[in-house]
């Protein structure tokens, strides 16, 4: 199985280049190499998100453009990969998940609800819903 570390490296090299295709294979390879979907994201697309975020905010090495491309890029994977992460054991209640108006982490929510899914019947709602629907939920 090929190093995570290897697989971070080459991933984040991608989206760093803003290379969406040479990411998406990258993360088809490490699938193929027998890496869990769970590692891929966990250890390689949410890290290299935080790597970028510090490039751009603390050296100055990264820009915006970067940071938006990696972002979709990231939500891409994560919708791929979500579906095959491993289902825990009995599953006890349903959660609801949804984000509040002003307040938009879509691909913080759809990697949230995909673990949670794993184990937890969940209803994923809308993004940007009033505090007053939340409440009455």
């Amino acid at each position: 199985m090929q190093d995570i570390k290897k697989v971070f490296d080459d991933y984040y090299e991608a989206v760093y280049d803003t290379d969406r295709n040479r990411a998406l294979k990258r993360v088809d390879l490490a699938l193929i190499e027998g890496i869990l979907p769970e590692d891929i994201v966990f250890k390689v697309v949410i890290p290299s998100i935080q790597k970028l975020i510090t490039d751009l905010v603390d050296g100055h090495r990264a820009n915006l453009s970067q940071h938006y491309i990696c972002s979709q890029v990231s939500g891409e994977v994560v919708e791929l990969l979500l579906p095959l992460f491993k289902s825990g054991g009995e599953r006890k209640g349903t959660i609801i998940l949804g984000t509040s108006r002003g307040d938009f982490h879509g691909l913080g929510k759809k990697i949230v609800g995909g673990c949670l899914s794993a184990n937890i019947p969940t209803c994923q709602i809308k993004c940007h819903l009033s505090s007053e629907i939340l409440y009455l939920s």
